[in-house]
């Protein structure tokens, strides 16, 4: 039974931001790591962990320092015209991530399950699963997601650790051949990866305790980049980065290369998919929930069914435009490396000065 109070523990929490932030990164990071890094991508991943580190402990101090919500804190800091500007600023890095998100899982469906199906068709009942998902409110999905947790992990530590066994560590070497130039741009790329956790001041309100967000994001993010750093390891490893780079999932490849004790299932790439089915579903609803809130206090608009119809219908446009346009997804990867990643790191920085400024005064 659920309180009905859209408050969510410090458990639900981790696994939350878990699931936002396994199914991206471990699909996709591990080919731009390789294309730009080679092997010291796993240099990249340790440099980035110790950053989301630092911006966490700030995030903490933020949240001690905030007397009220944050989209109210955002308002207050900014007044009417800034404050607009920023949940503008918000509202379109958080459509372009649901956007993304939606595009890429249906990608991944349609390229590894029903190959013959519409990529349209797919989207569309995808949009209308996370509509659903985000009527159920926050606490709804987070007891969802923390109830399926284990049932994901446990078959996917017992693939990796069946990987292990395809691995030439000959591939890992050599490392220190990037440029200082190039690997702070590795560092930097997974930073963007991790995008979620600086919208950590939005989710506070949501938190049975606000001291426990952070707390949790930590060992989120101990385990996303624990899980990162395995299976970059593992890819490298089996496919060499020349192999790496030209690929588009590998690590459902490498699913389908495992083979299980007993040969009982053939088709084991094909059941793993579901695990970044869920996680990339979940990574689809916090992109939805996010669009519709900033949307619903940026217009002012009462309940959430026309902000999370806009959204829905935004998120179904771009996942189009990501499909359709060749140089969209370059395109995406631009806005965020140049504006949409510094727009939500610099924004709370922003917000805790003018908030330290008000209260000296």
């Amino acid at each position: 039974m659920f309180s009905k109070n859209e408050k969510i523990s410090k458990r639900q929490i981790r696994r939350l931001l878990i699931y936002d932030l396994f199914g991206i990164n471990t699909l996709l990071l591990p080919v731009l790591l390789a294309k730009n890094v080679g092997q010291d991508g796993v240099f990249c991943i340790f440099g980035a962990w110790v950053l989301i580190l630092c911006y966490l402990a700030f995030l903490e101090k933020l949240h001690q320092r905030m007397k009220c919500g944050y989209i109210d804190c955002l308002k207050e800091s900014g007044g009417v015209f800034f404050g607009t500007v920023f949940l503008c600023l918000y509202f379109v890095y958080c459509i372009l991530l649901c956007g993304y998100a939606l595009f890429t899982e249906a990608s991944l469906i349609q390229k590894c399950l029903l190959r013959e199906e519409s990529f349209w068709l797919i989207s569309f009942f995808l949009c209308l699963l996370a509509v659903y998902g985000i009527y159920q409110g926050m606490e709804g999905r987070a007891r969802v997601y923390e109830l399926l947790f284990w049932f994901l992990m446990v078959p996917l530590f017992l693939m990796l650790f069946l990987a292990i066994f395809h691995v030439n560590t000959d591939y890992w070497t050599p490392v220190f051949t990037t440029k200082p130039l190039n690997a702070a741009e590795g560092i930097y790329l997974v930073v963007i990866f991790s995008g979620v956790l600086f919208l950590l001041p939005f989710l506070a309100g949501y938190a049975k305790k606000k001291g426990q967000v952070v707390s949790a994001a930590r060992q989120a993010a101990a385990f996303n980049f624990s899980i990162n750093l395995v299976v970059f390891l593992i890819l490298v490893g089996v496919f060499q980065v020349k192999a790496l780079k030209e690929q588009r999932f590998p690590i459902v490849t490498l699913m389908s290369m495992v083979d299980l004790p007993g040969g009982f299932l053939k088709r084991q790439d094909a059941f793993m998919v579901a695990i970044w089915f869920f996680t990339l579903y979940a990574f689809l609803n916090t992109g939805l929930f996010y669009s519709e809130l900033t949307f619903q206090h940026l217009f002012r608009a009462k309940g959430k069914f026309f902000p999370l119809l806009v959204a829905a219908v935004l998120s179904y446009g771009l996942a189009g435009w990501f499909y359709r346009v060749g140089g969209a997804e370059e395109w995406y990867f631009s806005f965020l490396w140049y504006v949409g990643t510094p727009v939500v790191i610099l924004l709370p920085i922003l917000v805790y000065l003018l908030e330290g400024r008000k209260k000296r005064k």
